[in-house]
């Protein structure tokens, strides 16, 4: 076990996706929950994600710029996904 898993846990993991909120003066903050992209966390588990030890799916992150890319692209399948569903709601042909 490396010591970042230790010490960081699930934040420390290349699949950890941090979540954002706006505060009162409209900076962005990071909220103390995420999303995990590799391992699907059960609902009783949920409420002490992210794990302080991580999981047996943990993998050191790689540099902050493959981790902004990994997020986008997630962000962009999720809009996707989206688009997809409102032109099913709409009967717009592909």
């Amino acid at each position: 076990m490396s010591n970042n898993k230790t010490n960081n846990g699930c934040t420390a993991c290349r699949y950890f996706l941090q979540h954002y909120y706006f505060d009162e003066n409209m900076k962005l903050r990071a909220a103390s929950c995420g999303k995990c992209l590799k391992h699907n966390i059960l609902k009783k588990d949920y409420t002490r994600f992210p794990f302080p030890n991580g999981c047996e799916e943990w993998e050191e992150q790689s540099s902050p710029l493959q981790k902004y890319k990994r997020v986008v692209e997630y962000a962009v399948e999720r809009m996707e996904n989206e688009f997809s569903e409102l032109k099913a709601i709409l009967k717009i042909d592909p």
